[in-house]
């Protein structure tokens, strides 16, 4: 959320942003805005009498989640003064874990035994090279469905989170 820097306390004039909209849509609480393009874009939220062309202020509440806020506002400033953003999202390497831990876990919906489950994750050859009870892939598939359990009951929202190390 953007507002108008000179409408703050204790606020000073500062350079406007050379903010170039790719699309933008006026509503009822404010002009949505989205700047950049692929991997380089970034949204907005004008709040009120905002004129893009001005200097704004970013408004971030102060809670658990401004890490990731701050780090927004960090990415939505790079963008707007042209300079690189570094792409946060999920690697292919979690993308394919998070895959393979909702098919586990719907597996285990459906009652399927880990063995079951291991065959229809890794093929039925893989699975019958070892002995089940020592497999690395039994193991593996454990960690999958209780993952994947995890994720299914509460954990979906901290995908949209980023990962800090405590």
């Amino acid at each position: 959320m953007l507002t108008p820097s000179s409408g703050l306390p204790g606020s000073y004039e500062t350079a406007p942003l050379k903010l170039e909209s790719v699309r933008s849509r006026l509503a009822p609480d404010g002009l949505y805005t989205c700047h950049g393009s692929g991997r380089s874009s970034v949204y907005a939220v004008l709040l009120g009498e905002v004129d893009p062309t001005h200097s704004v202020s970013a408004l971030i509440p102060i809670d658990a989640l401004s890490p990731d806020r701050l780090a927004g506002a960090e990415r939505f400033w790079r963008i707007a003064n042209g300079l690189h953003a570094p792409d946060t999202r999920l690697s292919n390497q979690r993308r394919s874990r998070l895959v393979l831990m909702i098919r586990a876990a719907d597996g285990d919906a459906v009652r399927a035994s880990r063995r079951q489950i291991a065959e229809g994750l890794f093929g039925k050859r893989r699975v019958a090279a070892e002995l089940w009870a020592e497999s690395s892939l039994r193991y593996a598939t454990i960690r999958l469905v209780r993952d994947g359990r995890a994720i299914i009951d509460h954990g979906y929202r901290d995908l949209l989170r980023h990962r800090r190390r405590p």
